[in-house]
């Protein structure tokens, strides 16, 4: 049975998730670093968010609450606690990330039928005391070129990552090559655009014109790790949280998902199109 990968999850120690195409069992559970396959399991209607790791195991976020899971002996995925996050009444989040145990940021939905029309790039959650927060600006200060906001947001789609320490925020875009720094108070410390082939600084407004420029990330208390598409491959960018370059590695294939072992100073990667054939790369930096 071909199980398309959708995602790829590490524990930080001996096992990987890698969300699979199928309705039944939605994850698929290897050990790590022999990628052995275990197990398979979750189910769609749980597990339709995508998890996401912390330091209490796994999480995601449904509605208005946030669950936390850990991955049994048994390989099997278990339900620890529920925490009310927010008034979902008020503006849609999604994809929200833990940045300590008070603060998260997230994302707005980029949809028409909920309510936010703000020119933010993301939002600090203040969980303890129900409080939102818009912060930083999109690189096009104004969406005039499209015909929507929603459409101006569809095109500067982008995502962002809490430092593990929790003293910095990353926003990476997916069409273009830039990335931004911020302080734990949203303040901007750098903007940076990727110029080692032809760049773009803003995305064009005909969405036949697109590309995606950075597919993946991933994130250390030391770098940053940005997964861009080079046609039928892929090249793997490290910066450092200065926005300095490290080091760049051209892959042998395409690849949609990856994480990295510090430990090991390893990546491990995968295709979308095979989800038991992992890629990995020792990585020589310090």
């Amino acid at each position: 049975m071909q199980v398309n990968a959708r995602c790829m999850v590490w524990d930080g120690d001996k096992r990987v998730l890698v969300r699979t195409s199928t309705t039944d069992s939605i994850y698929a559970v290897f050990a790590y670093p022999e990628m052995k396959f275990l197990s398979y399991t979750g189910s769609l209607s749980e597990y339709k968010q995508i998890l996401a790791k912390c330091n209490e195991g796994f999480y995601l976020v449904k509605d208005d609450s946030l669950y936390l899971y850990h991955l049994t002996d048994k390989d099997l995925l278990q339900k620890t606690t529920t925490h009310f996050l927010y008034n979902s009444n008020k503006i849609r989040l999604s994809k929200i990330k833990k940045l300590n145990d008070k603060m998260y940021t997230a994302h707005a939905y980029t949809d028409p039928s909920y309510n936010d029309i703000r020119l933010n790039e993301f939002y600090m959650l203040d969980a303890e005391n129900n409080i939102l927060y818009p912060k930083g600006h999109y690189p096009e200060r104004t969406e005039v070129r499209f015909k929507t906001i929603f459409d101006f947001k569809f095109a500067y789609a982008h995502e962002v990552w809490p430092k593990p320490d929790g003293s910095r925020i990353l926003v990476n875009y997916v069409r273009t090559r830039r990335f931004r720094i911020y302080d734990l108070s949203a303040r901007l410390l750098h903007d940076v655009c990727l110029d080692y082939a032809s760049n773009k600084y803003v995305v064009d407004a005909d969405p036949k014109r697109w590309t995606t420029f950075i597919r993946d990330c991933f994130v250390t208390d030391k770098y940053i790790y940005l997964l861009c598409p080079e046609g039928e491959q892929s090249s793997l960018v490290i910066v450092d949280w200065e926005g300095r370059p490290i080091a760049r590695y051209r892959l042998d294939e395409k690849i949609f998902f990856f994480f990295i072992d510090p430990d090991r100073n390893l990546f491990c990667g995968i295709n979308s199109n095979n989800g038991q054939s992992f890629y990995f790369l020792d990585l020589d930096i310090n």
